[in-house]
């Protein structure tokens, strides 16, 4: 076996004029194409000839197998230079993200060279602008959010750019950004008096080396505590690139030191790190350790002009058989030394020196040792260290000697061995270009070594140059029957078991895999490669050519990102090519909207004639953290354990299948989410279920490619009575609305004379169940689309006191199967929740409390905490608030149901008296009292007042015991889709415009939101601990229809926006960008969008409002919908809600209706204490809504608090034939909200469908 170089390239030969050709002083390995592909780029090119006349844009990209390199050009921005705005990104720092994108920050912003001969005196200033290249996208230099300003006093907030910083992706796939061009020596001047400005370095308003890190979920950048790193602008040296390594506990190892003593001025007062090496927790942004630095045994490591910048460091083979023990190794001086420790053994560290190396070198016809002037160090598949390039200044020479690099290089390179620690000069193999300043190296995925750049003579100009590129074989690659890897996933999670393929080769000695090993994907830049690192895995062999192999533990030992897999055989031999695999913290889980199926739902739902019910978009498959590319050529495939129920992925319609996070962006890591339906083949799948209580547990096992995931769903025989669900099921089938005036109530009772609301449900459910036939036939006929069963918080019809009075209803049917046995003594209880919220978990405890009486039960008020959630209607006038709600009467709701030879129903009711404004009833936070007769009266809120928007979800519970005895039913946890006897259905209320900043182009919807995980801790959430666990606990957004350049917003008030970015997992795309304190915008539709929940404090929710804003463009008659489902980590969408923007062009019709919801509103936060939840949701409602008011003409100034209105206006319709707008299918909607636009003549009507729907919670 031989080492070799390749003949020298140059990827550019064919440009003629070497001003126009890029010097690969930057390089990074890029996951694409069979051999990766290098980017490199140059900036100015150490040209300030360049720079200042802007002759910057030197990038190319390197495909390494065809040796083809193409020019993508180079990133552009404000501020850019003359003629072409481009920015110049030498010198600038730079770190391979965890998708494989190259994140570049700072560079040069000013290159005022005062001595020619000293490259590094004069005004040398960094920016502030973030990059990451991107070969898939348009353009490939995408911008980034700039880093942050100095917060040097005296700056006032200028200043942040960065000129030779270091960048480093941790654990989590955040980027730390440190150092850089710093403020050398502390002056007081007058910013203001430019010809007071400190000279050269000494200005710091354009440089900031105090760490900064970079989240991608988020695209923002956190300035971390200077004094947490002893980082300022009083370093006592130019901290230029220093060497930095992630460490398994993922602190970083800081390897120079970065100060002297307190004498000479060190930043760091106490001398505690003086001439240390540290180690930095980023979390903590401290330092926690440090160790004699190395400069104490070779003075080379300690270079006060450049700091760490002409030496270079390797962090060695990570290996679990050690656990993971740290080994680092310091090259680049004549010594070379290493240290040794376990994390948190960090602080009884200490350098020492390796064996000694070869005197290889011919210093004057002296065989010498040389040092390595910047050298570069790569790490081998072998796990070795390969050191190539370097000088040896050995003698002086004038400045501008064209022979300085050619006379000093130090062509051989040299190899050190991690396990013996010995160094070997590959005298016979020197590389025949010299590589100096400005030289990087890279391993490939070949396992051989591609090294690049270097500046000719170590001067200023194009002329000094290198752009020839030159290959390094290892002895290795002469062996021509090496491993060949035949499969790897495209990606591997942090502790996932996973699968490798391989095939020997023909006549190998080395019949078996001796190690498996990851490298990452390099990227190197003034000698040091700040992404390698060499992790070795555990693995068995499962069969001939199959390995079993383990992923690394965490991201501090394999920080997330792309790698090459290695195989080694017994022979110590690496694989042919390696195999490319991702690692992170991505994972496969099943999500279930819908997770209880009775068999009284199946038969109800099945198609009579095929006999076969299918549950549509019932299961998910969320892909959570990969990278869309990877799964989208595959097809998942679901199967269920039980016969008679199969699984089938779900047709695309308004939302796609699979549906992306950024569908444009299908290279950044997201959620990929497939659905999929379930379909029950008549009963065979409770063939043999006979007990009431049986319940049969089936497994849905979701594979795709090389992951699996499951999920489990219930099938049970719930005893009668119940209700039944429909199809979408938080649309009850057994749940009716309406309302009257009374002129119009006799359509429905004829004959009845009125005498109240309360006397008229009751006689109209004795009528219904003295005839079921006729009540079926009413339920038939009342409508189901809230375009005509929209309910109103208007109390009359013309929005005055004196008008018409509007009267609510709700109408339940329950059922009973039962041949022999009737159900005695059966109540329906009638709840409405005060807004919109998804979860609806049943807990006796809180929003489904009841007082009990023997088998009886009334329903009282839901609460958490102090605070209503939820409140009981009735079909007989309520008890006064002094007395016991407990008493409350309510005899029309509680009827036996005949046992019968076919399914036996009866009817249940009760009025919605939310629109009786003198009626005071409840105070606005009762706790668990259920009276309130010492209460001022004055502290008495009506239900209207006690409503938080214009969306409620009214929820029936069948409460019925056959003894004492019998076991409650529904049980806790159970929700209206798991238990027949909960059933649900939303509530769409007339005249509740959504109004918006855009005025006549914004809709809004309130909310409340509960995460499934509660904490018992103070107001403030501590966001980093809620990830983990099965499902994911978010808010998911299904865009449908809406035109991707809309906007969404989220505002939740008892929580800061930066809270929730930090559940955002770091490394993924940016989806939600903070707008203010506590509204969030996700400014890019794609076909979802998951929000992440805090969890619940103490078991409260939290209020929210969700605003859309439309583009220009839309027109009368389109429709848009949106959908929100709540995923808990129990793998179970516990609740759902739908919004439709219906666009109307009737700009009277749609002011009427706003000026009458802003006059309720004023009037309710007129009376909510502005410590409530709800007072700052409501006081952005009426905000948004007043800009609507004047988009459409109006002075909302001129509006009252009113609880009746902004009448007197012409009668809004109700009743019978009132509905105005008529949709065939079968969906919930609302003929209510409207929007206008300024330009054409059209509005939009906002139909916000609430549709809550719930599912279990474990």
């Amino acid at each position: 076996m031989v080492h070799r170089w390749q003949p020298a390239f140059d990827p550019q030969a064919a440009q003629p004029k070497d001003n126009l050709k890029t010097h690969a002083v930057h390089i990074a390995l890029l996951p694409q194409g069979t051999l990766g592909a290098v980017i490199y780029f140059s900036g100015n090119r150490w040209d300030g000839t360049n720079h200042n006349t802007g002759n910057v844009d030197h990038t190319a990209l390197l495909d390494y197998q065809s040796r083809i390199a193409t020019r993508p050009g180079s990133p552009t921005g404000p501020g850019g230079l003359a003629p072409n705005k481009y920015l110049d990104v030498f010198c600038s720092g730079h770190a391979l993200l965890a998708d494989g994108r190259l994140l570049v920050g700072g560079g040069t912003s000013i290159m005022g060279i005062t001595d020619p001969s000293n490259p590094h005196t004069g005004h040398w200033g960094g920016l502030r602008e973030s990059f990451a290249f991107d070969p898939a996208a348009i353009p490939s230099w995408q911008a980034l959010s700039l880093m942050n300003a100095s917060p040097l006093p005296g700056a006032n907030g200028k200043g942040g750019g960065r000129w030779y910083p270091s960048l480093v992706t941790l654990a989590d796939g955040s980027v730390l950004a440190l150092c850089g061009h710093p403020r050398v020596y502390p002056q007081n001047y007058d910013e203001a008096n430019e010809s007071q400005y400190p000279p050269t370095e000494d200005d710091p308003r354009h440089d900031n080396n105090s760490p900064d890190r970079y989240f991608p979920c988020s695209n923002s950048w956190a300035l971390l505590s200077p004094g947490g790193l002893g980082e300022g602008f009083l370093h006592d040296y130019a901290v230029f690139y220093p060497r930095v390594h992630v460490l398994p506990d993922g602190k970083l190892l800081i390897v120079q030191p970065l100060y002297t003593t307190p004498a000479n001025g060190s930043i760091d007062p106490t001398g505690t790190w003086a001439g240390k090496s540290i180690v930095y927790d980023v979390d903590g942004q401290t330092i926690t350790a440090g160790f004699d630095g190395p400069q104490l045994i070779e003075s080379d490591y300690r270079n006060p002009g450049y700091a760490a910048q002409p030496t270079t460091s390797v962090l060695l083979p990570l290996l679990p058989e050690n656990e993971y023990h740290v080994d680092v190794l310091l090259c680049g001086g004549v010594k070379t030394l290493r240290t040794s420790f376990m994390p948190g053994a960090e602080a009884s560290a200490h350098w020492t020196e390796t064996t000694p190396r070869q005197a290889f070198f011919n210093q004057g016809g002296t065989m010498v040792v040389p040092p390595r002037t910047n050298a570069v160090a790569i790490l081998l598949p072998t796990g070795d260290v390969f050191v190539s390039g370097g000088t040896n200044a050995w003698k002086n020479l004038p400045p501008n000697d064209p022979t300085f690099d050619q006379l000093f290089a130090v062509l051989a390179p040299e190899i050190y061995n991690h396990t013996t620690g010995t160094w070997t000069a590959l005298t016979d193999a020197p590389a025949s270009v010299p590589r100096g300043y400005h030289s990087s190296a890279l391993l490939m995925l070949d396992g051989r070594v591609l090294t690049a750049g270097s500046e000719k003579n170590n001067i200023f100009g194009a002329a000094s140059a290198e752009y020839r590129m030159e290959v390094f074989e290892p002895d290795y690659i002469s062996v021509p029957n090496r491993v060949t890897i035949t499969h790897t996933p495209p990606c591997a999670a942090y502790s996932e078991t996973f699968t490798v393929k391989y095939q020997l080769g023909a006549g190998t000695a080395f019949t078996t895999i001796s190690r498996v090993a990851i490298t990452r994907f390099g990227s190197c830049t003034h000698g040091f490669d700040y992404d390698q690192r060499y992790v070795g895995l555990t693995f068995t062999e499962t069969a001939p050519g199959v390995l079993s192999v383990t992923a690394p533990p965490n991201g501090g030992v394999a920080p997330p990102g792309y790698y090459m897999l290695w195989l080694l055989d017994s022979g110590g031999l690496p694989c042919l090519q390696a195999g490319t695999l991702r690692i992170g913290s991505q994972r496969l889980h099943v999500d279930f909207d819908r997770s209880v199926f009775s068999i009284d739902d199946v038969r109800f739902n099945e198609n009579p004639k095929t006999h076969v019910a299918t549950y549509t978009r019932t299961v998910f498959a969320v892909f959570d953290g990969f990278i869309p590319n990877e799964v989208l050529g595959l097809t998942p495939v679901a199967t269920v354990s039980g016969t008679g129920v199969s699984a089938s992925l779900s047709a695309s319609g308004a939302i796609a299948n699979p549906a992306l996070e950024l569908p444009g962006s299908p290279q950044l890591i997201q959620r990929t989410v497939f659905a999929f339906d379930l379909t029950f083949t008549g009963e065979a799948a409770f063939a043999g279920m006979t007990q009431s209580d049986d319940v049969r547990v089936l497994t849905v096992t979701v594979t795709a490619g090389d992951w699996t995931a499951t999920g489990n769903i219930e099938l049970v025989l719930e005893p009668s009575p119940f209700m039944l669900d429909g199809q979408p099921p938080w649309l009850s089938e057994d749940i009716r609305v309406f309302q009257v005036t009374q002129a119009t109530a006799g359509h429905w009772l004829p004959g009845h004379v009125w005498s109240g609301p309360t006397d008229y449900i009751s006689a109209l459910i004795a009528a219904l169940n003295a005839n079921p036939a006729l009540g079926e036939t009413m339920f038939a006929t009342l409508p189901t689309d809230e375009a005509q069963a929209a309910l109103s918080l208007l109390p009359t019809t013309d929005g005055t006191p004196n008008g018409p009075k509007i009267y609510s209803f709700a109408l339940a049917r329950v059922r009973l199967d039962s041949a022999t046995v009737p159900a005695k003594a059966v109540r329906v209880m009638f709840r409405l929740f005060r807004t919109m919220r998804p979860s609806l978990i049943y807990d006796m405890d809180t929003i489904y409390r009841r007082a009990v009486s023997g088998t009886d039960a009334i329903a009282l008020l839901g609460v958490e905490g102090s605070d209503i959630i939820s409140i009981p209607f009735f079909a007989h006038d309520r008890v006064t608030p002094a007395q016991n709600m407990a008493s409350q009467p309510d005899p029309a709701n509680l009827i036996d149901i005949p046992a019968g030879s076919t399914e036996q129903v009866r009817f249940f009711g009760c009025w919605l008296d939310i629109n009786q404004p003198n009626d005071k009833r409840f105070p606005s936070n009762p706790g668990t009292a259920t009276s309130f007769g010492g209460i001022p009266a004055g502290n008495l809120r009506s239900i209207q007042e006690l409503i938080a928007g214009f969306h409620q979800c009214l929820v029936t519970e069948v409460h019925y015991k056959l003894d004492a005895a019998s076991p409650d039913l529904p049980r806790p946890g159970d929700t209206p889709s798991t238990s027949d006897k909960l059933s649900q259905r939303n509530l769409a209320l007339l005249g509740a415009a959504n109004p918006g900043n855009a005025a006549t182009r914004t809709v809004q919807q309130n909310f409340e939101i509960k995460s499934t995980q509660i904490i018992d801790v103070g107001p403030k959430i501590v966001a980093a601990a809620t990830r983990g666990g099965q499902g994911i606990d978010a808010l998911a957004l299904w865009w449908g229809n809406l035109p991707r350049e809309s906007e969404a917003e989220i505002y939740l008030p008892g929580i800061a926006a930066t809270d929730v970015l930090a559940l955002l997992p770091p490394a993924h795309a940016p989806l939600w960008y903070q707008v203010d304190g506590n509204t969030l915008r996700c400014s890019t539709l794609g076909d979802v969008a998951f929000l992440p929940l805090p969890p619940s404090v103490q078991g409260q929710a939290l209020a929210g409002l969700i605003t859309l804003r439309l583009p220009a463009g839309v027109r009368h008659g389109q429709v848009f919908h949106c959908l929100g489902q709540q995923f808990s980590r129990a793998q179970r969408i516990v609740g759902a809600f739908e919004m439709r923007v219906m666009i109307d062009a009737d700009h009277a019709k749609l002011l009427t209706g706003d000026r009458d919801q802003i006059a309720i509103l004023k009037h309710i936060h007129s009376v909510t204490s502005s410590s409530d939840r709800w007072y700052l949701v409501l006081t952005r409602m009426i905000a948004q809504l007043s800009d609507r008011v004047r988009g459409f003409g109006g002075n909302p100034g001129s509006i009252p608090p009113s609880p009746w209105g902004a009448g007197p206006h012409a009668p809004v319709p109700v009743g019978v034939g009132s509905g105005e707008h008529h949709h065939p299918h079968h969906h919930h909607h609302e003929p209510v909200r409207f929007i206008g636009e300024a330009i054409v003549p059209e509005g939009v009507q906002v139909d916000i469908d609430i549709r809550l729907r719930v599912k279990r919670t474990e």
